[in-house]
């Protein structure tokens, strides 16, 4: 086994040769990925793997051009996607399948790079309404009076 194969294995991601069909947490992208690995490390891969296929409505969502976007987002937007958790599940609100046929339909330049913009506003639209959220409730909460005894 490759090293690219282990990392993907760590993610819970199998790379399976073009002539197979892909089924949920499997992927074409070797090419992709040892790119990415060798570019941005070990580490980044993982991350972006795990953001995109660690649920159920995108485990099949493992194309090049939305690893690609992902990735591409994670470094651009580290302010979005250092929020951790919050940032995997606004991901996870997302159909990511979806979005790239989107992204191709529209034939306005590669389908990484509108892809990464859609993906980018949905991302922040949805982590922005998340903190007001989380504000709001904070404020109301500070803002009960005690009940009299």
């Amino acid at each position: 086994m490759s090293k690219i194969d282990d990392l993907c294995a760590r993610a819970g991601v199998r790379i399976v040769p073009r002539r197979k069909r892909r089924h949920g947490r499997e992927t074409h992208a070797r090419q992709t990925l040892t790119k990415l690995a060798s570019e941005c490390g070990p580490g980044h891969v993982l991350f972006v793997l795990r953001a995109i296929a660690e649920n159920d409505r995108n485990k099949a969502a493992l194309w090049s051009e939305i690893i690609w976007a992902v990735s591409d987002i994670v470094i651009m937007r580290p302010d979005l996607a250092d929020r951790g958790l919050a940032f995997m599940e606004a991901l996870d609100g997302i159909d990511l399948n979806e979005l790239r046929l989107a992204a191709k339909a529209m034939r306005i330049g590669a389908a990484r790079d509108v892809l990464r913009v859609m993906l980018a506003e949905r991302l922040a639209k949805a982590l922005l309404l998340r903190e007001t959220a989380t504000r709001l409730r904070a404020s109301l909460r500070a803002a009960e009076l005690p009940m009299a005894a």
